[in-house]
């Protein structure tokens, strides 16, 4: 009775380990998987955040004057827009506030046209 049991048990032991060496290396291949997935995603967002900030394009009033000139907006929409731009600059952190956008001392983002 007792050797009955120990080879059940055996029996038992053997069909779960042979279970596990089974399904192991197919749980690494997922693991590997999402680990290098994760990964890529990552690097493929900071390369995409980086490539759109390295360049920036901006507005200036100089453009909004020379759209009014050309007649392409109107003297209401060219009055909106600078009193808007003006706006913003004068906030607290607004564009003038950013490194390497500030003004020279005693020009303070005004032209002479």
């Amino acid at each position: 009775m007792i050797r009955s049991a120990w080879l059940l048990a055996q029996t038992s032991a053997d069909k779960s380990s042979q279970l596990f060496a089974d399904i192991l290396p197919w749980l690494i291949a997922i693991v590997v998987f999402v680990i290098v997935g994760g990964v890529m995603i990552y690097l493929i967002r900071r390369w995409l955040r980086s490539d759109s900030g390295t360049d920036p394009i901006g507005f200036t009033l100089q453009d909004l004057r020379d759209l009014h000139a050309r007649g392409e907006i109107t003297d209401e929409e060219f009055a909106h827009a600078r009193e808007q731009m003006i706006g913003r600059l004068k906030q607290p952190g607004g564009a003038s506030a950013r490194p390497g956008k500030a003004h020279p001392p005693g020009n303070h983002g005004t032209s002479s046209n």
